[in-house]
């Protein structure tokens, strides 16, 4: 009696192995088809994965260049210059003067461009004129906010320059540029046209590119859109 009890539960416990040793062959059947599927798709998977991705991807956001304003103004100042490197003349410039009201009298040419102006009373960002035509002062605020009686200071400094280059009252420009076209605190906002990256970006997007261009397209949208 109690070896036909151990004979049956030897069966049971060989029964039970066998449906165990069943189960894990079902089982790595099932990863082997899932991995085999997976690796058959993967190709198809990651094209689409790219196609999704792709539009996101902004060359100026990778290089980190973040809200530094001397560098964004840099960049603008580098755009608005006739003889800059990027080869499309005066166009971004002109552009940027039917946005703030500044009518050109003839082809936009011969003009200067400075970065980090150093005036009387205060630093601009940016400062374009011509003598005896026109004067336009650039504020350009990403993050940072104005600083003690600066825009009044700055508007100084455009009302004595503007004075000496013998540019007419009413082609005089403050233009304080700003991502949110918020307007001014430390100055009068009746003086200072305030401007967003937004109309900037309309401005340049209607700009007919060179097709040996692109590059220059694709970096500038990047730009503006990494503010």
């Amino acid at each position: 009696m109690q070896g036909q009890k151990q004979e049956s539960s030897l069966i049971g416990l060989t029964t039970i192995i066998g449906l165990f040793e069943e189960l894990q062959l079902g089982r790595q059947k099932l990863l082997r088809a899932q991995v085999k599927e997976l690796l058959t798709n993967f190709p198809a998977v990651v094209q689409k994965s790219r196609a999704l991705v792709a539009p996101q991807f902004n060359i100026v956001k990778m290089c980190g260049l973040g809200p530094d304003e001397v560098q964004h103004s840099f960049i603008l100042a580098w755009l608005f210059n006739e003889t800059a490197s990027h080869g499309h003349g005066s166009k971004f410039f002109a552009a940027f003067a039917s946005v703030i009201g500044l009518k050109l009298n003839d082809a936009a040419e011969g003009y200067s461009v400075y970065t980090e102006f150093h005036g009387f009373k205060s630093i601009t960002d940016i400062v374009i004129y011509k003598a005896s035509d026109f004067y336009v002062s650039v504020e350009n605020k990403i993050n940072a906010i104005e600083g003690h009686n600066q825009l009044n200071r700055e508007y100084y400094d455009l009302e004595r320059y503007a004075n000496s280059l013998n540019i007419p009252a009413d082609r005089r420009f403050a233009v304080f540029l700003t991502p949110d076209d918020r307007p001014p605190v430390t100055g009068d906002p009746k003086k200072w046209v305030t401007l967003s990256y937004a109309k900037i970006d309309a401005a340049f997007s209607a700009i007919p590119y060179k097709e040996s261009s692109q590059k220059l397209r694709c970096f500038v949208e990047d730009w503006i859109a990494s503010i």
